[in-house]
């Protein structure tokens, strides 16, 4: 036979091994929820999850970017929410907004003392303890 005749080209086809894996750290782009009954351990969460976000270098930073409410923040121009309180069923509207916010990658954390079985899709919750 003539070389470069009747030659079949093999074309090696990657071979897969095995699935990628899962980013565990990737952002979710959910709503934040700190479940507690009481104010102060909210205010702990709420400082502590600021602070591994990176959006405060210490907890004391943190305390100051806090406000009561989501209603004390200008929600169209803000960049990041961290409110001590908030009642999910007070508000259709704000709820829309805040998920907004979230899903386009903005922080948004709030504190509830009991979180409603129907908002926790659309919420990465933590309770007591659950942070350290």
């Amino acid at each position: 036979m003539a070389p470069g005749k009747n030659r079949k080209t093999v074309v090696e086809q990657p071979q897969i091994t095995s699935a990628p894996k899962k980013n565990h750290h990737m952002k979710q782009f959910k709503i934040i929820v700190c479940v507690a009954t009481e104010e102060e351990e909210r205010r702990r969460m709420i400082q502590s999850l600021a602070v591994k976000l990176g959006l405060a270098v210490t907890q004391s930073d943190a305390a100051k970017m806090i406000r009561p409410t989501p209603y004390d923040f200008e929600i169209n121009d803000t960049y990041f929410l961290l409110a001590l309180t908030f009642n999910f069923r007070q508000s259709a509207n704000t709820v829309h907004q805040l998920y907004r916010m979230a899903a386009s990658g903005q922080a948004v954390i709030v504190g509830v003392r009991k979180l409603q079985a129907e908002y926790e899709f659309i919420c990465e919750t933590y309770y007591q303890g659950d942070i350290i």
